[in-house]
């Protein structure tokens, strides 16, 4: 894996197979687990404790990764429980043969209401409202809207041609994106589910695609599991290039001293993937002995704190939840020592699109050098220089940022030519093989 602070390779060498069809979300963990093993990867071993897991594993490689997975998730140990358990976590999305359920994020954890979405145009109203928080949730929501939106004219329309079908989907697709045009993943997967559609349209006009909207629906279908066991394939690298970055904190401290963490915007499983990004880390870390102090901002809009101390605590992390206008007497006080941050789009310069309340947070944090990193999938990041941004959302420029957690290591400043190459495969659909511990 890579060390903190290693630059990204200039060329990205063959990235690892991609799932296909897999049905989400019970097996997804374990897909993904055999999936990082195939590469080469193994969780527990980033972590630098062999004891997480046992030595020997019937399963092999399989069975190490699946047992590092459930326990950064809270899961049980035993197989047969895994799924199981998995299944009755409290997870942002259901989706099934003909419905969508969404966890209302705007009212939880203080009450659980979840909404059924019928279409795309209910998917963009429930985006648009801030039903879902969080890049990873927006985009997966995204595309299973696209595929809600095929099936349904599947049962509708009997006799449709295939350009007639593509126009749909592309008018979902596009309705669906304007909903949020600064959450760079949701743009990322409409586009390639519409690229998907399109290769379908013209098969089928050459007489070689699965013919009828059915077909349609389930191609969209399959490319929107496929973009979401890619997404978890990703944190499988990410979370564990956080955990080192936290270690390496620690010990920059000294034995005798507690690093302090301040965390702000929705980094956990219900905002990005089934593993999440900052939350998923820090209960690696702590898993392995770290001393580590979880504080949460709780920012706005509201519950967005709330809902991050709630996963910290499902994971038996214990935290504090500090108003955002706390954060400063806190900073001058010497009362945190490193803040994390996630992001909803990066600027080939640098600069974070994230929730309200990052740039003062970071502004802060400069003020009184504590270090700030994001935890940026490479889905997040494009070579564009505008932002499309509402007033609803920080733009907080790369001078106060101090890296970027990623898939492929840390980027550290100067980010622009890095940061250009990350946006380049993001484009083309591609990532570089996994690095071996």
């Amino acid at each position: 894996m890579n060390a903190p602070g290693r630059e990204l390779p200039q060329e990205p060498s063959a990235a690892p197979e991609r799932a296909r069809g897999v049905a989400l979300p019970g097996s997804a963990i374990g897909e993904v687990a055999a999936r990082a093993s195939a590469a080469g990867f193994d969780i527990a071993t980033a972590y630098g404790n062999p004891n997480l897991v046992p030595a020997a594993s019937p399963a092999g490689g399989f069975g190490r990764n699946l047992s590092a997975m459930r326990l950064i998730l809270g899961l049980p140990a035993e197989a047969e429980e895994a799924d199981a358990a998995l299944v009755n976590q409290r997870v942002p999305y259901r989706f099934g043969p003909g419905s969508l359920t969404v966890l209302d994020q705007r009212v939880f954890p203080g009450r659980v209401s979840e909404v059924a979405l019928a279409d795309a145009p209910a998917v963009a109203a429930a985006i648009r409202d801030g039903v879902l928080q969080g890049a990873g949730t927006v985009a997966a929501v995204g595309g299973y809207g696209l595929v809600l939106g095929a099936r349904s004219r599947a049962h509708r329309e009997a006799e449709t041609t295939a350009a007639e079908q593509l126009a749909a989907v592309e008018s979902d697709g596009w309705q669906i994106a304007a909903a949020a045009p600064w959450v760079t993943p949701l743009g990322r997967s409409i586009e390639g589910l519409l690229a998907v559609a399109r290769n379908w349209a013209a098969e089928s006009a050459a007489g070689g695609a699965e013919e009828g909207a059915t077909g349609l629906a389930e191609a969209l279908s399959r490319a929107a599991d496929e973009a979401i066991l890619n997404d978890l394939l990703g944190l499988t690298r990410l979370v564990p290039a956080g955990v080192e970055l936290l270690r390496a904190e620690c010990a920059s401290l000294g034995r005798d001293r507690r690093l302090r963490v301040l965390v702000h915007g929705p980094v956990g499983s219900l905002s990005f993937g089934l593993l999440g990004t900052a939350v998923a880390a820090l209960q690696g870390a702590i898993s392995v002995g770290l001393p580590i102090h979880v504080w949460v901002a709780q920012g706005q809009p509201p519950f967005t704190g709330a809902r991050t101390a709630w996963e910290l605590a499902t994971a038996g992390i214990a935290n504090g939840l500090v108003p955002d206008s706390g954060i400063g007497g806190m900073m001058a006080a010497h009362d945190i020592d490193l803040v994390l941050l996630g992001a909803l789009g990066v600027l080939r310069d640098g600069a974070l699109i994230d929730e309200p309340g990052a740039y003062g947070t970071a502004a802060l944090a400069a003020r009184h050098s504590v270090p700030v990193y994001v935890f940026a999938p490479s889905s997040t990041f494009f070579e564009a220089s505008d932002s499309r941004l509402t007033a609803s959302y920080d733009l907080t420029p790369p001078e106060v940022i101090s890296g970027f957690i990623t898939e492929m290591g840390i980027v550290r400043p100067p980010f622009a030519p890095q940061l250009a190459l990350l946006g380049r495969l993001a484009d083309a659909g591609r990532a570089p093989a996994l690095d071996r511990p």
